[in-house]
């Protein structure tokens, strides 16, 4: 079985050796329960702007490639504004149990942890619209030859992985609609055999297209009952927290 812990560890080591590394954290199907053994093991890696970053340069936001998967690495401005944005595949590092954090930032993700569940809710609206729209962008992801999807479409004549992930983001908009701690929002086990199962490529289509129709008209609907307000309260801790988290991390 493959150690991710020990993975985490060895991207912090090697890139902390170009950047100021604050913590390195797990993304995607094993934060879900949709794992396989054949999962990639793909990272986010929160970095420190240099006061050069700050002064000349725009955040850092770069991907490469180990072997056990794809690493993202991004400056904390754009981790935080991604917070804002709700941005599913960054509120889940909130909630990984897989992360390696460095001793000087441990303080600071230890504040940002005591308010995840807030921060998973601080803009609804935002959070809704993001989850629907990602049904969408994967309904028509499923339907369209890139070098991770044209394998499947020349067989099945769609993406089978893309079809469960319009059933697992579907599900997650379902369940944050209804009120369920957003740990929960996140498991989507119950849909991992949907990875294996084959459907004729016109069933697979209408399904993938019913999800996202489905997924548009909840979130509007929330919308205009609930009329959800972004929590300015929790925006401006946000804020000050990353105030304080780049001030200590700056050398003049």
């Amino acid at each position: 079985m493959t150690d991710i812990n020990k993975i985490l560890k060895q991207e912090y080591k090697v890139l902390s050796k170009q950047y100021s590394v604050l913590g390195v954290f797990l993304c995607g199907s094993q934060n879900y329960g949709l794992a396989t053994e054949e999962s990639d093991i793909d990272t986010k890696v929160i970095i420190a702007p240099s006061l050069r970053d700050l002064i000349l340069g725009s955040p850092i936001s770069r991907t490469i490639n180990f072997d056990c998967g794809d690493c993202d690495i991004k400056d904390v401005r754009e981790i935080v504004n991604n917070y804002k944005k709700q941005n599913v595949n960054y509120i889940e590092t909130l909630f990984t149990d897989y992360h390696f954090v460095s001793p000087g930032f441990k303080f600071a993700y230890d504040e940002l942890i005591a308010h995840r569940e807030k921060l998973a809710h601080m803009d609804e609206r935002r959070a809704v619209r993001s989850l629907a729209g990602q049904v969408e962008q994967t309904y028509k992801r499923m339907l369209t030859k890139t070098d991770k999807t044209a394998k499947d479409i020349k067989k099945y004549g769609y993406h089978r992985k893309s079809l469960m992930n319009c059933f697992k983001t579907a599900a997650m908009l379902d369940k944050y609609i209804s009120g369920e701690k957003y740990e929960a929002v996140l498991d989507c086990s119950k849909y991992a055999q949907i990875r294996n199962a084959v459907f004729p490529a016109p069933k697979a289509a209408q399904i993938a297209g019913e999800l996202a129709q489905r997924a548009k008209a909840m979130a509007d609907t929330y919308i205009k009952e609930r009329d959800p307000q972004t929590d300015e309260t929790l925006s401006g801790w946000l804020d000050d927290w990353l105030f304080d988290l780049i001030r200590g991390y700056v050398a003049y």
